[in-house]
């Protein structure tokens, strides 16, 4: 985990987090496997990918966050929508979401 800043969060194991990436106030559950499950090369690794932006976050299992990505509850209100859910000020992305590289939520 080179260049990554991570502050006041939980990281579980197999976590992947890309080069440049910043973590505030989060969960990351981790992962059940490191690189493509059964290496059919068709699934997107799990992890997050360089230089995203994580903040009060609670990130499910087995999800894949691209490159560029922006991560945050703020200025959202509570709710559920298609890639994620935010509950009392947090957002959650459920277990094997894939967010694209350059999202913001």
């Amino acid at each position: 985990m080179a260049d990554v800043e991570v502050r006041g969060a939980v990281i579980g194991l197999r976590s992947v987090i890309g080069a440049g990436t910043t973590i505030n106030d989060s969960v990351l559950m981790g992962n059940d496997y490191y690189g493509t499950e059964n290496n059919d090369g068709k699934r997107i690794p799990p992890g997050i990918g360089r230089n995203c932006h994580i903040e009060k976050a609670i990130i499910d299992k087995n999800v894949s966050i691209g490159d560029n990505c922006y991560v945050s509850p703020e200025g959202k209100t509570d709710g559920d929508f298609s890639l994620f859910c935010i509950r009392d000020g947090v957002i959650v992305i459920p277990k094997g979401t894939i967010i694209a590289a350059g999202t913001t939520l």
